[in-house]
């Protein structure tokens, strides 16, 4: 399960995530406590691709509880309806 507790999000994240990082569409960031993100969550490398949540815990450290993912996905949707 990507971003379960106690581990790394980038293991057990299945065909979803292990593509992307074996092209090197995604990357980890240098600790491997998450995906490499831009300050919004957007994936470099990966144009209109966001992270959300554990795979930000690089650049973000609070990313795992409620209040911070509802908070990210706020952001996020205020990003992408900006944008339109």
């Amino acid at each position: 399960m990507v971003g379960c507790l106690g581990g790394s999000p980038l293991s057990g994240g299945g065909p979803l995530l292990e593509a992307p990082l074996r092209r090197g569409t995604v990357t980890p960031e240098a600790l491997g406590l998450g995906l490499e993100v831009e300050p919004d969550g957007a994936l470099p490398g990966a144009p209109g691709l966001y992270a959300v949540g554990p795979l930000r815990r690089g650049r973000l450290w609070e990313s795992t509880a409620i209040p911070e993912l509802r908070l990210q996905a706020e952001a996020l949707g205020r990003l992408l309806a900006a944008a339109t």
